[in-house]
């Protein structure tokens, strides 16, 4: 049940939610007002924690007995999954305590040959990776739910289905093995205010979900052509210096091997390793280990610093895992119920990246509740939604470009035998590496990541000139190709014509919102083809009226300019008494903008607009109040990543384009935009 914080927790700083899951605070639990959690791995037993520190009370089903929770095997913790960590309870201390620092991470060719070096050491000498055993990682975060009040953990519990309605929802949960809910009873429902479905990569709650919708058929899995081969061998002999990371070999077999506990006195540690091999069948070979063994004898693998072979003899189980991930799911929430973790976003193992999204999707999940006003379930777990789905989402094609095996296997393909490897393959694999782990849109490209399509190219200089003079990150380098290929198609110049009839279209789409979108962000190609013969833009035209919020991006890396952004006036036109706004209906604004703003280069103004903001958060509000701010620097000091709506678009009478969309934060913020451009927008002559 949802209770405030108390007196020993207030002292310890957690925060009083905004919003209650129940109307009724009293002292004795109701089992219908709590939050219910389908799997307790990483995902589910960090979202038991985070959402009880704000005063929820949650129980969490899993299907595994605590035993088979506890296996699995080696993940590393990047510096951003421990301070998460650290914010639930896991101090770095404790952490340490069940691991081991990684300071290197070291490239090699399958003969030895070193091709690069990593400093994982935090940038004020902090332990800036930490490796562990995914079953210590989990017993830690057992300990904590076992010291609150207010957290539930059922292990032999299996989440069957679920049943919702707008005031409540229910599951039904089968005792598995010998165990029982209440004595001679197999089977029992639970009702409660949430569902999160924590489930995993083959999530049943995420099942059921995709199911509801109407013509929904995206909730397949994907084979990448990979599988790993994956053990732990305890009490190996150390290796190096006992806190390095190696990977050997590029993109056909690729060694990965990092100890996950601190040297004893015998020189011995737990070793994590992994092969990961291109396989086009998707069921391995029986025999795990004569097959790896195998493929390393053929491909020459020998580091002779460490024997792989040696090392995979002395593991008892191996097993074999294809790289599966999710296609992106249309939603994560439907109703009072929401996916997170691998549930949400399933990712292919690059750097743990898996579970260091699950952990920053509970504390996204926590900060939806504790940002939310008087609003409803749907519209927190639609918040949640906003503020982790473009992230996991780019995360998830970040893991599927392999940069470091690609330059590796560029430089074997060259590099001839007993040669030295050049330093520049080194100096690639470092900056494609700190690109990969940037929060950034601009690296979810293979061609942003310094790896080379054609890999039998000799080798050239590693150095990629970035202007100084942008005022705007640069787009994406598939953005870019295809603004290069689209641009011998471009048009002429033609006259730029004032907007006119502006006013009239925002105060026709204010009125009501039953207008048919005609192209989402969502769209299909069908409905891409409408806009296309319907108006006859041309390639570069529909980036431009297509493109989510990023268009000065896409406007500065095509002239090699910075875009300048001028507000003509943004006028406060209503607001509502704030004291008063939890008693007025969930979707009315408290308070409403006019704004217009001119996009200009070189002192010529390309981009003419005015947009209608209303304001449904308090928070936002006083910002707003402060003092002018851009709709990005807005947004991204939220953390909120709005829904895009492109409702009309057409071409003026001087040849330019216009397009006429929303961008939608529900129970935040929403915006109505009218933009108009000038025909030369796309003609290198503007910028020159």
């Amino acid at each position: 049940m949802s209770h405030p914080p108390s007196a020993m927790q207030a002292d310890h700083g957690h925060a009083v939610p905004k919003r209650l899951l129940s109307p009724d605070v009293d002292d004795k639990p109701d089992p219908h007002d709590s939050v219910l959690i389908s799997g307790a791995g990483v995902a589910g037993l960090a979202s038991a924690i985070a959402l009880s520190d704000i005063g929820i009370e949650c129980t969490v089903f899993d299907r595994r007995s605590n035993d088979e929770l506890l296996q699995g095997a080696g993940i590393n913790l990047q510096p951003q999954a421990v301070e998460d960590l650290n914010s639930l309870g896991l101090s770095t201390t404790m952490l340490l305590d069940a691991g081991n620092t990684i300071t290197k991470q070291l490239y090699y060719f399958p003969d030895g040959r070193l091709v690069c070096t990593l400093d994982k050491t935090g940038n004020d000498g902090s332990p800036g990776q930490i490796a562990i055993h995914r079953g210590e990682l989990l017993r830690l975060l057992l300990k904590v739910t076992s010291s609150k009040e207010n957290v539930k953990v059922v292990m032999n519990h299996c989440v069957r289905n679920f049943d919702q309605t707008s005031d409540s929802i229910s599951i039904s949960v089968e005792a598995l093995g010998d165990m029982t809910i209440n004595a001679g009873q197999q089977n029992k429902r639970f009702s409660g205010s949430m569902l999160l479905g924590a489930d995993g990569i083959n999530s049943k709650i995420r099942k059921q979900m995709m199911s509801s919708q109407d013509g929904c058929n995206n909730d397949d899995l994907q084979y990448h052509g990979i599988t790993h081969y994956r053990g732990v061998a305890d009490d190996f002999p150390s290796f190096l210096d006992g806190q390095t990371m190696i990977l050997a070999g590029g993109l056909g077999v690729k060694v990965v091997v990092y100890p996950i506990s601190k040297r004893n006195e015998k020189g011995l540690q737990r070793i994590n390793w992994v092969i990961a091999v291109n396989e086009d069948e998707e069921a391995p070979p029986s025999n795990h280990q004569e097959h790896i063994l195998n493929l390393l004898s053929f491909n020459g693998f020998d580091l002779g610093f460490l024997d792989v072979k040696e090392l995979i003899a002395k593991t008892s189980i191996i097993q074999a895992w294809p790289m599966v991930d999710l296609k992106p799911l249309g939603t994560w929430t439907i109703g009072r119920t929401a996916l997170i973790g691998d549930a949400a976003h399933a990712m292919l193992p690059v750097g743990s990246g898996g579970a260091m999204a699950a952990v920053i999707d509970t504390l996204a999940l926590r900060d939806a509740f504790l940002k939310s006003g008087p609003v409803s379930m749907h519209q927190i777990l639609r918040l949640y939604q906003q503020m982790q789905y473009e992230g996991a989402t780019m995360h998830q094609q970040k893991c599927t470009i392999q940069p470091a095996e690609r330059i590796v296997q560029e430089a074997m393909d060259i590099v001839p035998e007993s040669s030295e490897v050049p330093a520049e393959y080194g100096a690639r694999v470092r900056e494609a590496m700190n690109a990969l782990h940037k929060p950034s849109k601009a690296n979810t490209d293979a061609t942003d990541l310094g790896v080379s399509t054609s890999p039998k190219k000799p080798p050239s200089s590693c150095n990629r000139p970035v202007s100084s003079s942008y005022k705007y990150a640069p787009v994406t380098g598939a953005i870019m190709l295809a603004l290069a290929v689209a641009f011998v198609k471009c048009q002429g110049a033609l006259a730029f014509r004032h907007p006119t009839n502006m006013q009239h279209m925002l105060k026709k789409r204010s009125v009501g919102k039953s207008s048919q979108p005609l192209l989402t962000s969502k769209a299909c190609g069908e409905l891409l083809d409408k806009l296309t013969k319907t108006h006859g833009f041309t390639h570069l035209e529909r980036v431009a009226l297509t493109c989510r919020g990023n268009l000065q991006d896409i406007l500065s890396a095509f002239h090699l300019q910075p875009v300048s952004v001028s507000v003509n006036y943004f006028n406060l036109t209503m607001i509502t008494d704030i004291g008063c706004a939890a008693s007025e209906a969930a979707d009315s604004p408290i308070a409403v903008y006019d704004r217009s703003v001119d996009m200009s280069m070189l002192g010529s103004v390309f981009c003419q607009a005015i947009s209608k903001v209303r304001v449904y958060d308090a928070k936002l509000l006083e910002t707003l109040s402060v003092g002018q701010i851009g709709i990005g620097q807005l947004l991204k000091a939220n953390h909120l990543c709005p829904e895009f709506t492109l409702h009309d678009a057409g071409r003026n009478a001087g040849g330019g384009i216009w397009r006429f969309y929303s961008l939608t934060c529900y129970g935040m913020i929403e915006f109505d935009i009218l933009e108009e451009f000038s025909p030369d927008i796309f003609v290198a002559a503007f910028s020159q």
